[in-house]
C-alpha cells in the first residue's frame, strides 16, 4: 500500500493488492513486477509462497521476524537475476531473538553485506508525532531499540558485560579435545 501511494499513476499498468489466488502484485508499465509476499514457515501441504519464484531482487521487510529458513528460500529466488548480481535490501528492527542476532552478527562480519543503522526519524512514512508518542511510551531500552536503531546487549544477560564478537569464537578445527564429560562428571 506504501509503494501503491508513491508511485505515479502513468507508472502503474495493473494492481492487484487484494488477490486470492495470485501473490498480490504491482506492475509497473515497463513491465517490472512487484509481488508482495510472506515469508512465513511451509506447511506440507502448501509449501512456502517464497518457493517457485524467479526475481531480479528482493525486498524483505522486518527481517528479524523472519526465520533463517525462509531468509534462505529468498536467496534462492536470485538464480535468473541478470549477470548474476541479486541484490537484497530488507529492513528490520533491533530484536533480542537469538537466531535474529546471530544472524546480524553474521551480517557484521560479511564482506558482500553492509549493515547500515537507520533510526526510524529518517523513515518518510513516519509522522513526527509517532515519534513523540513512542518516546513517551516505551521504555528507554525500546526507544534506544525500536526507533534509534541502537544495538542493545540482553537486559537480563547473568553476564552483563558480555559480548559476542569478543566472547564467542569457533570451534578449533585442530587439536580440539571435548572433555565435557571428564571435566563435568556427567555424560553429555
Amino acid at each position: 500500500k506504501k509503494l501503491a501511494r508513491i508511485l505515479p499513476p502513468s507508472w502503474v499498468d495493473k494492481a492487484s493488492l487484494h488477490a486470492v489466488l495470485e501473490p498480490p502484485f504491482i506492475r509497473l508499465v515497463n513491465g517490472v513486477r512487484f509481488q508482495f509476499l510472506s515469508a512465513k514457515a511451509p506447511s506440507k501441504q502448501m509449501g512456502s509462497p517464497i518457493h517457485g519464484q524467479d526475481w531480479v531482487a528482493a525486498f524483505v521487510d522486518e527481517e528479524q521476524q523472519v526465520l533463517d529458513e525462509a531468509i534462505s528460500d529468498i536467496v534462492m529466488r536470485g538464480s535468473d537475476a541478470p549477470g548474476g548480481w541479486y541484490p537484497i535490501l530488507s529492513t528490520c528492527t533491533i530484536s533480542d531473538a537469538p537466531e535474529w542476532r546471530a544472524r546480524l552478527a553474521r551480517y557484521r562480519t560479511d564482506p558482500a553485506v553492509t549493515v547500515y543503522p537507520m533510526a526510524i526519524t529518517a523513515n518518510p512514512w513516519v509522522e513526527p508525532e509517532f515519534i513523540e508518542q513512542c518516546k513517551a511510551t516505551l521504555t528507554p531500552r525500546q526507544y534506544r531499540m525500536r526507533v534509534l536503531a541502537q544495538e542493545e546487549p540482553p537486559e537480563r544477560a547473568t553476564y552483563s558485560d558480555f559480548d559476542r564478537r569478543l566472547h564467542c569464537r569457533a570451534v578449533p578445527r585442530l587439536g580440539a579435545v571435548d572433555c565435557t564429560q571428564q571435566v563435568a562428571q556427567a555424560r553429555v
